[in-house]
C-alpha cells in the first residue's frame, strides 16, 4: 500500500508491537500489538503487555502528522 501511495499503513495483527517506519513517502506501523487485550499466546514474549497507538493528523493532502503512543497493560 505504501508503494502504492498510502500515507499511512497500519498493520495490527501481530501480538506484540512490531516497529513503525517511514517507507518512500509514508509511515508504516508493521504491528500495534494488542492494545489492552490481556492475552497473548506466548506468556513468556518480552513484549506481551505491551502494545501501541497512532494518532495521525489529517488535512486535504493526506496525513501530516504522525504520533506513536506506547500502550502497557498492567
Amino acid at each position: 500500500f505504501a508503494a502504492a501511495g498510502a500515507d499511512v499503513v497500519l498493520c495490527h495483527h501481530a501480538h506484540v508491537p512490531q516497529g513503525v517506519e517511514a517507507w518512500g513517502g509514508g509511515v508504516i506501523a508493521h504491528g500495534l500489538g494488542n492494545g489492552l487485550f490481556p492475552h497473548n499466546p506466548d506468556p513468556s514474549h518480552p513484549l506481551r503487555n505491551y502494545g501501541v497507538a497512532v494518532r495521525v493528523g489529517l488535512c486535504a493532502r493526506g496525513a501530516v502528522d504522525l504520533e506513536v503512543v506506547p500502550l502497557r497493560i498492567t
